[in-house]
């Protein structure tokens, strides 16, 4: 993909220089990006909802009736908002504070009413699922932070766990994503070019953990049919 580059750097080096990132020669991708570290190239970007062995283990169950057809969009966003709704209802009951979803308390009248979204995540669902994502229920949202050194931990920190395992494989890399936000800001507010690709920033005043690695989380919004 031609808006893909790749930058291969040793570990210490790649510390080192970004360490000066106000002069470095990535300064400016610096300013603009956001930053996901994974502890293998092999993984992809892909969210938890949307990995084959998790979204796999909750078409499984029991709310989603055996008829519907698994490989449509429309089943999968059901099966996102039937696991946002019981997350809701549970975390309700321990009193956690949540964000005010209308009708989310009325189950039937919600089912009737999500035939008539027309896009997925809708606005209202977004603070939900974000926090949903943060106490570890899959959601179709990804973690990156801002801060590029909390990603390189979270990169550094797997890659350190499957060493101790001995699952770490000698011809593996750790790999650093880098997202140009800005970039895709300024496309979304031209008229001439938008992108389903959105971002959301969680109240960091309700989340300290995410406050603490300058999170941001981002999806892409499907079309509802």
């Amino acid at each position: 993909m031609k808006n893909i580059e790749t930058i291969k750097i040793d570990f210490v080096d790649l510390y080192n220089e970004f360490q000066h990132f106000k002069d470095c020669k990535y300064s400016k991708l610096l300013q603009t990006c956001v930053f996901r570290g994974e502890s293998s190239l092999k993984y992809k970007l892909l969210p938890s909802i949307l990995r084959e062995t998790e979204r796999s283990k909750w078409l499984n169950c029991s709310f989603i009736a055996p008829h519907y057809d698994k490989n449509l969009l429309s089943t999968q966003i059901f099966l996102e908002l039937v696991i946002l709704k019981k997350f809701y209802d549970f975390s309700n009951k321990q009193g956690l504070s949540l964000p005010t979803i209308p009708l989310i308390h009325h189950t039937e009248v919600m089912i009737m009413q999500f035939a008539n979204f027309s896009k997925w995540l809708p606005e209202e669902w977004v603070e939900l699922a974000a926090l949903a994502q943060h106490y570890g229920t899959p959601t179709r949202l990804l973690d990156w932070s801002f801060n590029f050194k909390t990603a390189l931990y979270f990169m550094a920190h797997g890659a350190c766990k499957k060493i101790k395992s001995g699952s770490a494989q000698s011809d593996d890399k750790m790999v650093l994503w880098a997202l140009n936000k800005g970039h895709i800001d300024r496309l979304n507010y031209t008229k001439d070019y938008n992108t389903d690709l959105c971002f959301t920033i969680p109240a960091y005043a309700k989340n300290p953990n995410i406050q603490a690695q300058q999170g941001v989380l981002t999806f892409w919004k499907s079309n509802f049919c």
